[in-house]
């Protein structure tokens, strides 16, 4: 695992939530790529999202673990220009209980989930609109509409025994 960059964790003390905190990473990112984030830490614990958190920049965003860092009330958002090489990588930790998507990547970077759980969506699990993706022993359950759904040239790939997509509408 290549784990070089800028690093950043959460909770963070000028951050009440996820969110704040990736508009924050943006915000350093659009002023002077080489100050932003590109490694986020998410500790063990119940964390709110506090609402869409908007991933526009190649990153790695880590958790302590599915069943050890859990995020409420929102979901991600990844946009950014595609660059070959570069992506954004979500790993070990369990999105939940919002009323949109867990993730979304629609026509930006590429993404890499391993070890994740999408539960309790309002809409869908993961959705990917003309772009690609990898889903390593990812779970997605209990969403109101669509586990995954891919669409408009999109590609998602699913691998891992652990991968289970069930109970969605």
């Amino acid at each position: 695992d290549d784990l070089k960059g800028t690093f950043t964790q959460f909770p963070h003390p000028n951050h009440p939530s996820l969110r704040s905190l990736f508009a924050r990473c943006d915000e350093l990112h659009r002023e002077d790529p080489r100050r932003a984030p590109t490694i986020i830490y998410i500790k063990e614990g119940n964390h709110e999202a506090g609402g869409t958190m908007e991933i526009n920049y190649a990153m790695k965003v880590i958790g302590a673990g599915r069943d050890k860092t859990f995020i409420r009330g929102g979901g991600f958002d990844i946009r950014g220009t595609r660059e070959k090489g570069k992506n954004v990588v979500l790993k070990e930790m369990t999105l939940q209980e919002a009323s949109e998507y867990g993730l979304v990547a629609d026509n930006g970077l590429s993404f890499l989930c391993d070890s994740m759980t999408f539960t309790q969506y309002g809409q869908c699990g993961v959705v990917a609109l003309n772009t690609k993706g990898r889903l390593i022993n990812c779970m997605i359950t209990q969403c109101k509409y669509s586990g995954i759904l891919c669409w408009e040239n999109a590609l998602i790939e699913l691998e891992g025994d652990q991968t289970k997509v069930d109970g969605n509408g």
